[in-house]
């Protein structure tokens, strides 16, 4: 407490405290606290991969910075012929953003085709084609990673567009604008290329589908699964295009946008103006909507195809694994027999090896034990091979041959049940009653059934069709005599029922009216 009652005090002895601490420390663990920690240096393992990075950043950057493009000016003549041009030159001087040159470049691979409508501009995307499309000069960029058949059909599309720049072409082109023409060549392109595509892949899948027909094989197999995948990526492909133009077809703006020639010229189209655009876009959409159908066509053949060669194949399995059963059941046959036949092997008396006829009695058991097993399980496998389509239940078969007994439908027969069982109940609770003396007639449907299905010669049946459903058990003798009086009642209804005019299970009564005026025999009364 005096020590900080005063702070020199203080001070000084938080100091000596300080360097007796200090001297305390050794002189090996000054010398230690002196000499830096040394760290080892272990060599990272360079598989090449600093170099490959370095080499593709490099790459990278020098295509951030350029773009090869070649140009056609106002007259169709090629201007720059596949010359780097720096990315900054063309979004300024084309008015462009960063997102839309993106679009258009061909080192940035799009699997998404797209036509874009800018102020001055038309940037497409369309398979290996990426132009830019002004009222008076038209920009093609050039891959460098494009296929021979890309490059090939790269250059017939260079001199088609050439061709139809220079309105060189038929009478009708007068009439088009620059830009226009320059669409018109780029459709042209794609649609070629997507029929000659197309065309390839439906004559390879066709050759596959009809080898197939003749013989299922696993190489076949393993070409259709080819085939079909090729297909299936073409069939993408053609759809995505057929979208993008629906797209544009769709949407009035970017139609009446695409003339740009009016456009320069201080002319602009109003948003509904835009019927000669529309007219071109819609003819070529029916073209790639029904290169896209027929494609999809086939595909379902090539899946109708798999699903019967793979039906095919169950069934060919199904044939051998009851083959296999067939010989296990001969198999198990024999066993049989031979069974028995060691049975009297055995060393041991059975007094029948001095008979006559003892040896003959043995072979005719053991081969009369084995086809009787034979017949059973052969019998047995042939049940379980009768497939249905609904579910095979006992009742049902019971039923059918009931019916077929009573000449009547196994559908009607079930209903017939379930109304003789609804009287059943309805009979059991009234007996139960203790403040009814006498059951009322209520809920009784049997007697339209009966009427209904059966002629006046053919009633007596009813009874015996109780009999067969077994609805006369678990009842007391008092309520037997009481249903057995009612089936009676129903047996002598002589007016035949109209199907039509069954009464509902919620009327009251079907009992026999009293003093009812009589009626036309061919007539009935709802009432009743």
């Amino acid at each position: 407490m005096l020590l900080r009652r005063c702070p020199s005090v203080w001070n000084s002895s938080r100091c000596l405290l300080l360097v007796r601490d200090a001297r305390s420390f050794s002189r090996t663990s000054a010398s230690r606290l002196k000499t830096p920690l040394r760290i080892k240096k272990y060599p990272i393992p360079n598989h090449g991969r600093e170099d490959s990075l370095q080499k593709n950043l490099m790459k990278k950057s020098l295509s951030d910075k350029s773009i090869r493009c070649t140009v056609f000016d106002s007259k169709g003549q090629v201007s720059i012929v596949s010359e780097k041009v720096k990315r900054s030159r063309i979004i300024d001087q084309y008015k462009l953003n960063q997102r839309d040159l993106r679009k258009i470049d061909p080192s940035i691979r799009s699997l998404v085709p797209s036509i874009l409508v800018r102020e001055n501009s038309i940037l497409l995307n369309l398979l290996q084609i990426r132009a830019l499309i002004k009222s008076d000069e038209v920009l093609i960029f050039n891959g460098s990673d494009l296929s021979e058949v890309d490059t090939k059909t790269q250059s017939m599309f260079m001199y088609d567009l050439e061709g139809k720049l220079r309105n060189l072409s038929a009478h009708k082109m007068d009439r088009l604008p620059y830009e226009f023409r320059a669409l018109e060549a780029v459709f042209i392109s794609v649609v070629t290329t997507l029929d000659s595509e197309m065309r390839k892949n439906l004559s390879e899948v066709e050759e596959v589908l009809q080898r197939l027909e003749n013989n299922i094989e696993r190489t076949e197999l393993r070409d259709l699964l080819i085939r079909s995948k090729a297909l299936s990526a073409f069939h993408q492909k053609a759809k995505l295009i057929r979208d993008a133009v629906y797209e544009t077809l769709d949407n009035d703006d970017d139609l009446s946008g695409m003339y740009l020639t009016d456009k320069s010229l201080g002319k602009p189209h109003d948003i509904t103006d835009h019927q000669e655009i529309e007219f071109m876009f819609e003819t070529y959409y029916k073209y790639l909507d029904e290169i896209v159908q027929l494609v999809g066509n086939q595909i379902s053949d090539v899946k109708s195809t798999e699903e019967i060669a793979n039906i095919i194949l169950d069934a060919n399995r199904n044939s051998l694994m009851i083959l296999d059963l067939k010989f296990t059941i001969g198999a198990l046959s024999l066993a049989g027999g031979t069974f028995i036949a060691g049975l009297y092997g055995m060393n041991l008396k059975n007094f029948i090896e001095e008979s006559e006829f003892g040896f003959g009695l043995v072979c005719t058991l053991a081969g009369a034990f084995s086809v009787l097993v034979l017949t059973q399980s052969l019998g047995k496998l042939r049940t379980v091979q009768q497939t249905h389509m609904v579910f095979d239940d006992r009742s049902l078969v019971r039923e059918a041959k009931i019916a077929s007994k009573l000449g009547l439908h196994p559908g009607i027969q079930r209903k017939i049940e379930e109304r003789y069982q609804l009287l059943q109940e309805q009979l059991a609770a009234e007996t139960n009653a203790t403040n009814t003396s006498q059951p009322s007639m209520t809920n009784l449907h049997g007697a339209d059934y009966l009427d209904h299905l059966y002629p006046q010669d053919k009633r007596s049946r009813g009874k015996d069709f109780l009999s067969l459903f077994g609805l006369q058990k678990k009842l007391s003798p008092e309520v037997r005599n009481r249903r057995n009086k009612v089936w009676s009642w129903l047996a002598s209804q002589q007016q035949p029922i109209d199907a039509n005019k069954i009464p509902d299970k919620h009327n009251t009564s079907l009992s026999k009216p009293a003093n009812k005026p009589e009626t036309d025999p061919g007539k009935r009364d709802d009432s009743n």
